[in-house]
């Protein structure tokens, strides 16, 4: 398993941007809830990612410097 400290704080204020994208080799896609995440980890396996992770939502919210009780799941996807 992978470990990140980075905060996806930049990537959920990425629209307010003047330039709308960055360029990784960690992709972290937030799901809304479980049955999406798996629809979107049999996507991701398509890509030939190194490794692919589900978290869920305490690590998701924790991710993204949120609180909530919503059921948040979120997809690592990861290249080496």
């Amino acid at each position: 398993m992978m470990d990140s400290t980075v905060p996806l704080v930049r990537l959920r204020d990425l629209a307010a941007d003047d330039r709308p994208y960055w360029n990784v080799d960690l992709l972290y896609i937030l799901a809304v809830e479980e049955p999406s995440a798996w629809r979107l980890i049999e996507i991701a396996e398509t890509w030939h990612a190194d490794s692919i992770e589900l978290s869920g939502a305490a690590r998701a919210n924790d991710l993204m410097g949120i609180s909530g009780t919503k059921e948040r799941v979120l997809v690592t996807v990861w290249w080496d």
